[in-house]
C-alpha cells in the first residue's frame, strides 16, 4: 500500500464528510434536500452539472477507452453532450418553473387524470437505470483505489461508498451541490496536471511520438468502424443527456431561469476541454504503458508516470469525478424512491417533513445496499469496459424518458395511457435492443430505435385513448 497516498486519499473523504456535516444544519424539508430549496447560485449550479458530467464512464472508461482507439472517444461520447445540453437550455424555463421536486412529479402534473401511473413507471425507470450506473460509479471507485493506492477493491467500494452515502444523507442537494464544487476543483488541477507531464514526458523523449499509433489519430478506430455507430452513439448520449433526471435536478435547484438556461451551456464547453484532455492522457499513456489499455490505464499512469505531489493530485482528481457522479444518482434515486413510488401508495397526505425523513431512510438504505452489492460482486469479477457498461444504462433512461418528457412540454392533449406506454416501449425496447447487441444481431447502439419505439407507442395510444375518453364525454369526433 502507498502510505502516503492513502494519507492524502482520508483526509479528502474527512473533508468532504464534514460537508455533508454542514448540511445537515440546513436541510429543514423535502424542498430542501431534493432541490437545495431553488436558491443554488451560477456557480454552484454550473459546477454540479460538470461534476455531474464527468463520471466514472468519462475518466476511467473515458481513458481507457482512448488508449485502446484513440480520438474515437472524443467523436463518440462528446459531440450526444452537446446536443443534450442545448436542449436543456431549451426547456430550462420550463424545469425551473415547475416548482416540482422531480422529473416524475411534473410528468404527473402534466398527463392529468390518472397520471400517477406515469410518474410511478417513470420514477422506476429512473431507479432501474441509476442503480446500474451507480454500481459502475462504485466499481471505479474500486478500480483507483486498488490500482494505485493498494487499498482492496471491495476494501476500498465500502469505505467510499459509506462516506457517499453518508454526507449525502445528511445533506441532500446542499451538500452534494457543494462538494460538487469542490471535486470541479480538484479534478481541474488533476487533469491539467496529468496533460502537462505527460506532454512533458512526449516532448523530452526522441523516440515516442504522439502521432506514431496511427489507429488513435482516426475518428473511425477501433470500435468506431463507420458513421451507423457514432451517429447510434450520438443518440445515446444526446438522449441521455436532455433528460437525465440529475441534470434535471440542477435546473429545478437554481435560483432563477437565467441561471438555469446557462448553466447547461458553460458546462457543455468544460465538458468538450476536458474530454479533448482526456483524450491526449490515454493515447499518450498507450505509447508508455501498452500492457495497460483499458480500464487500468488511468490507475497505472498514477503508478508509474506520476510521483510525489503530483500523482496525489492526479489519485484526488479521479476520485473526484467518481464521487461526484456517485452523489448524485443517489441522491436522484432516494428522492424518486420516497416521493414518488413510496409516497404516493403508503402515506396519507404527508407533510414536507415527513418525506424528508423517507427521503434520507431510501438514500441510506439503497446507497448500502447497492454498496453491499458492488463489494461482493468485486470480489467475483470485474465489468469490462466501464465506459460501455455505463454508456448502456444512461441510454436505457434516455429511450424511457424523452418521448414523455418532450411530449409534457410541446404536446396539448395528453393521456396518461400514452405516457405509460411510451415509458415502458422506451425502457423494454433498449433493453432488448441490448440483448441484440450481445448476441451480435446488431453492432450499433439501439437506444435511437428504442426512442423510435416509443414514439409510436405514444402516438398510437394517445390517440385511441384521447378518441375513447372524448366519445364518453358524449362530444363528436372527426370519425364519427
Amino acid at each position: 500500500m502507498n502510505a502516503f497516498y492513502f494519507g492524502v486519499f482520508s483526509l479528502y473523504l474527512i473533508g468532504i464528510l464534514c460537508i455533508g456535516i454542514w448540511g445537515w444544519q440546513r436541510i429543514t424539508d423535502q424542498s430542501d434536500f431534493a432541490t437545495a430549496g431553488q436558491g443554488l447560485p451560477l456557480f454552484l449550479v454550473t459546477t454540479s452539472l460538470l461534476a455531474t458530467y464527468i463520471s466514472a464512464l468519462s475518466i476511467i472508461g473515458g481513458v481507457g477507452y482512448a488508449s485502446e482507439h484513440g480520438w474515437a472517444f472524443l467523436s463518440l461520447f462528446s459531440f450526444g453532450v452537446m446536443a443534450g445540453s442545448l436542449f436543456l437550455s431549451m426547456t430550462a424555463k420550463r424545469w425551473h418553473d415547475s416548482g416540482v421536486n422531480s422529473v416524475s412529479e411534473l410528468l404527473e402534473r402534466e398527463y392529468g387524470p390518472g397520471s400517477q401511473h406515469v410518474r410511478t413507471v417513470t420514477s422506476i425507470s429512473i431507479v432501474f437505470s441509476f442503480a446500474v450506473i451507480l454500481v459502475a460509479q462504485l466499481f471505479g471507485i474500486g478500480f483507483i483505489l486498488e490500482g494505485i493506492v493498494g487499498i482492496p477493491m471491495p476494501v476500498a467500494i465500502l469505505a467510499v461508498g459509506s462516506i457517499i452515502t453518508a454526507y449525502t444523507v445528511l445533506g441532500g442537494m446542499v451538500s452534494v451541490a457543494r462538494t460538487d464544487f469542490i471535486q470541479v476543483a480538484v479534478m481541474g488541477t488533476g487533469i491539467v496536471i496529468l496533460v502537462v507531464v505527460l506532454g512533458r514526458l512526449v516532448l523530452a523523449d526522441p523516440d515516442v511520438s504522439f502521432t506514431q499509433e496511427a489507429s488513435h489519430m482516426t475518428v473511425y478506430g477501433g470500435e468506431t468502424p463507420n458513421n451507423r455507430t457514432m451517429f447510434a452513439t450520438f443518440l445515446a448520449m444526446g438522449f441521455g443527456t436532455a433528460v437525465h433526471p440529475y441534470f434535471i435536478q440542477r435546473l429545478l435547484s437554481a435560483k432563477d431561469v437565467q441561471t438555469a438556461r446557462l448553466a447547461p451551456a458553460l458546462t457543455a464547453v468544460g465538458a468538450f476541454l476536458i474530454y479533448v484532455s482526456l483524450s491526449i492522457i490515454g493515447i499518450i499513456g498507450a505509447l508508455y504503458l501498452p500492457e495497460h489499455v483499458g480500464d487500468q490505464m488511468a490507475p497505472a499512469i498514477i503508478e508509474n508516470l506520476m510521483t510525489g505531489v503530483l500523482g496525489a493530485f492526479a489519485l484526488l482528481a479521479l476520485l473526484a469525478v467518481v464521487q461526484s457522479t456517485t452523489d448524485s444518482l443517489l441522491h436522484v434515486i432516494g428522492v424518486y424512491i420516497s416521493q414518488d413510488i413510496y409516497g404516493p401508495y403508503f402515506l396519507d397526505d404527508p407533510t414536507e417533513r415527513q418525506m424528508l425523513r423517507w427521503s434520507r431512510i431510501f438514500t441510506a438504505v439503497f446507497g448500502l445496499l447497492c454498496v453491499l452489492f458492488a463489494a461482493t460482486q468485486a470480489t467475483v469479477g470485474e465489468i469490462g469496459l466501464i465506459a460501455l457498461f455505463a454508456t448502456y444504462a444512461w441510454g436505457v433512461t434516455g429511450a424511457s424518458l424523452f418521448v414523455v418528457v418532450v411530449a409534457a412540454f410541446y404536446w396539448d392533449r395528453l393521456t396518461w395511457q400514452a405516457g405509460v406506454s411510451a415509458v415502458l416501449a422506451g425502457f423494454l425496447g433498449r433493453l432488448v435492443g441490448g440483448v441484440f447487441e450481445d448476441v451480435g444481431y446488431v453492432d450499433f447502439d439501439t437506444t435511437g430505435l428504442a426512442v423510435l419505439a416509443s414514439v409510436l407507442v405514444f402516438l398510437v395510444v394517445n390517440y385511441l385513448a384521447d378518441t375513447d375518453e372524448t366519445r364518453r364525454k358524449g362530444v363528436p369526433t372527426p370519425t364519427d
